[in-house]
């Protein structure tokens, strides 16, 4: 465990994280996921709020295609909206999204549950 690893993670952190094990179309296996939960909830909660990366970046209203430049690639899938146990689930902090895109993602994430129409969002990202 890293220095970094012993801090509450933050909104927009990047982690690898274990989402196994689930059933039918929901994302499996280790693999990156961004961190939707504030350092404050995380100082009373053992869990995180997060949605998976997909290394499959055809664009859909719900993703979020990410920069180049961080040290994870792909899209983000607000519509595979996780929580998970930080200590059970092989939460590992590799980095952090910027905070545009930290928003869109939010923004995306209100489209399932109905908090925006999806015809409020912009098209999908570059």
């Amino acid at each position: 465990m890293t220095a970094i690893d012993e801090l509450p993670p933050s909104s927009g952190d990047l982690v690898w994280v274990d989402l196994g094990p689930t059933k039918g179309r929901e994302q499996n296996g280790v693999r990156p996921a961004v961190v939707l939960t504030d350092s404050a909830f995380h100082l009373r909660n053992a869990t995180a709020i997060i949605c998976p990366i997909t290394s499959n970046t055809h664009p859909w209203p719900t993703k979020v295609i990410l920069p180049a430049g961080l040290p994870v690639a792909g899209a983000v899938l607000a519509d595979q909206i996780r929580s998970v146990d930080r200590s059970t689930h092989g939460f590992r902090r590799v980095g952090a999204v910027p905070a545009s895109v930290l928003a869109e993602i939010r923004l995306k994430v209100a489209v399932p549950i109905g908090a925006v129409a999806d015809g409020d969002l912009p098209g999908p990202t570059p």
